[in-house]
């Protein structure tokens, strides 16, 4: 009788668990995470291969005595440099002063580098979201300082500095170079304010020179908006803030004695217009200052993505070369200005 009723607890209990296992619920799977991969901004290198380069590199230095991401810079310097002191290229980059970042100098910038001829500092600057104008201007002053300052730190040679900038970089290199000597345009950021900001060269490929002439200028943007990209800059509409706009117009500080300027533009250019670089280059002229224009026959603007791709703007960086070595490296060459097609 015992193991009968042994027996039976038995089987209720393997008819228990069995119930409670079928209605236990599958788990659920497990889903791996994805890390999102960030689109890789053109021109930018990886630690990684920039240690494959003849180069020393220091990233994300402060310029300004704070730690505001946006007012560093990076330098690029030969392992084995053909001139001590070394000449410098301080790179600008573009983004209509609303995007971009300075990492993009090293796809542009790396052959000057390696080639032991220059130093390049690309530098960072505030965007208008965070800061109107003149504050971009000041950043690039007070990096200029900072090199000058720091140049027997790094083998720099602070009587040897150019500026090289695209689109909003063209126009921070025109007006820093033009307002050479104008103190009350440097602003005072950083420890180094009783340091000159001038500069031995400008390369500009299409920045903008006159603000108030685009809006009379044919463009794909509405630049009487609000939303325009210099409104934005100059804190209001440029029909109503003529005054602001001229400030920030390198065309309006040209003088005898101005630096050295290249510029590379596009005939088909429908961000900055073409016009905007041969009323430059004119007055340029005028007042008997070296100047040398390059035009690239039904080019674009050169937006960061496509202008490592193209052989004519890397033709107009060879040129761009040829200029830097006859102003920093005193080689008594001419530049070539002759038109390149743009295929």
């Amino acid at each position: 009788m015992a193991h009968w009723y042994q027996r039976l607890l038995l089987s209720l209990l393997v008819i228990f668990v069995v119930t409670a296992c079928a209605q236990r619920p599958a788990p659920e799977p497990v889903e791996e995470e994805v890390t999102a991969i960030e689109p890789r901004l053109p021109g930018a290198m990886t630690e990684a291969e920039l240690l494959a380069q003849p180069v020393r590199f220091y990233l994300n230095i402060p310029y300004a005595s704070n730690d505001n991401q946006r007012q560093q810079l990076d330098l690029y310097i030969p392992e084995r440099p053909s001139y001590v002191p070394m000449p410098v290229v301080i790179y600008l980059h573009g983004g209509q002063w609303q995007g971009g970042d300075k990492a993009e100098a090293p796809g542009r910038m790396l052959p000057l580098v390696t080639s032991g001829d220059y130093a390049v500092v690309a530098v960072g600057y505030r965007l208008t979201d965070e800061a109107q104008w003149p504050a971009q201007l000041h950043d690039v002053k007070a990096a200029i300082r900072w090199v000058r300052a720091r140049a027997d730190d790094y083998g720099l040679d602070p009587q040897r500095i150019a500026l090289w900038g695209r689109g909003a970089g063209g126009q921070l290199a025109l007006m820093s170079g033009m307002t050479n000597q104008a103190q009350d345009m440097a602003g005072f950021l950083g420890p180094y304010t009783h340091i000159r900001s001038d500069v031995s060269a400008v390369v500009n490929y299409a920045g903008i020179s006159d603000m108030n002439s685009l809006l009379e200028q044919e463009s794909s943007l509405d630049r009487a908006a609000g939303n325009a990209p210099e409104a934005k800059l100059i804190g209001g509409n440029l029909q109503d803030n003529n005054d602001i706009a001229s400030a920030a117009s390198a065309l309006h500080y040209i003088r005898n004695g101005a630096p050295p300027v290249l510029t590379v533009h596009g005939t088909s250019d429908n961000i900055v217009p073409y016009q905007q670089a041969l009323d430059f280059h004119q007055r340029l002229a005028d007042a008997e200052v070296e100047q040398h224009m390059i035009s690239l026959l039904g080019g674009g603007h050169p937006d960061a993505e496509h202008i490592e791709l193209s052989a004519a703007w890397a033709e107009a960086d060879e040129r761009a070369r040829q200029f830097l070595d006859r102003i920093l490296l005193g080689r008594n060459l001419p530049v070539d200005g002759s038109n390149i097609e743009f295929q």
